[in-house]
């Protein structure tokens, strides 16, 4: 009988933890695009159409291509946004995150655990995060390097011969693109930029291993600097307040898009139009009388 009822209580512990697991099962994440200017292109699964503003579109797999005087603004599910700039190739390799609760303001902080790894080949991305959950992961990888984000306002440029990563207000670690797993990268803060470029092959020696390791500068942010992106960063920040999510069904409704626990929908912010114009009624204004 003993054995019998420990049979059944470890029968019963393992159901409880499948369950849990089964509930933290994470979702493939999607992104909203809030704003484009010009020709902007999405690849995925071999296909590529041009994006729209309002479009909701799976963000794993993903790659978005800007042309000259082409601009995308996206709004991810987890709540942070990237402006993409002109020129710039930007591919999305994973995006997943957690199941949330209804009613989480997705505008202010993210509402689940997510992971995301991304690249960016040519060009330049400006990303604004919200207060990131405990347990998120998120890279983004250059030619030159890797960048690890904890927030909040984060431009990466990618240059003929360097990576500039920007750090207005937020906190990053910057890894040389071939660092060894253990190396520990560079911290890059509120008012600092860090510059990541490998060696000059001037002398014509083709250097390998070690000699070929990107170095890392990290700086001040010259006032000009800022002052060139802070329309940009204005641009990504209005995105995000452009849209809340939600997890909504379960797994057997969610479709391809997602990995079990139900699927992300978009819900667009009224008014889409920021600022909302005040109109002043004469009746309401003082005469001084």
């Amino acid at each position: 009988m003993k054995t019998a009822a420990r049979i059944t209580l470890f029968a019963a512990g393992c159901g409880f933890l499948a369950l849990i697991a089964g509930a933290q099962e994470s979702l493939r994440g999607k992104f909203f695009v809030a704003e484009v200017t010009g020709a902007v292109t999405f690849i995925a699964e071999g296909r590529a159409f041009e994006l729209h503003k309002g479009d909701i579109l799976p963000a794993q797999g993903a790659r978005v291509e800007t042309g000259p005087a082409s601009t995308v603004a996206l709004v991810f599910s987890n709540g942070s946004s990237v402006f993409v700039d002109e020129r710039t190739n930007l591919e999305i390799r994973k995006f997943e995150q957690l199941p949330f609760s209804p009613g989480t303001d997705t505008t202010i902080v993210e509402p689940s655990i997510s992971q995301t790894v991304g690249s960016i080949t040519v060009g330049r991305m400006v990303l604004s995060t919200n207060d990131l959950a405990s347990g998120t992961s998120m890279f983004y990888d250059t030619p030159h390097a890797r960048v690890k984000i904890r927030g909040k306002q984060v431009i990466i440029e990618v240059r003929e011969a360097d990576t500039r990563v920007v750090v207005p207000v937020g906190d990053v670690t910057v890894f040389a693109r071939d660092a060894a797993t253990t190396d520990a990268g560079r911290l890059v803060t509120d008012g600092q930029m860090a510059l990541v470029a490998f060696p000059s092959r001037g002398d014509g020696a083709g250097a390998t291993g070690l000699e070929r390791m990107a170095s890392i500068q990290v700086l001040a942010l010259p006032k000009d600097v800022l002052d060139l992106f802070l329309p940009k960063i204005g641009l990504s920040e209005r995105a995000q307040k452009m849209v809340v999510f939600e997890t909504a069904g379960d797994k057997s409704a969610a479709g391809a898009g997602s990995t079990g626990g139900g699927d992300i929908v978009a819900k667009a912010v009224l008014p889409a139009e920021l600022p909302v114009p005040l109109t002043v009624s004469p009746s309401t204004l003082r005469t001084g009388r």
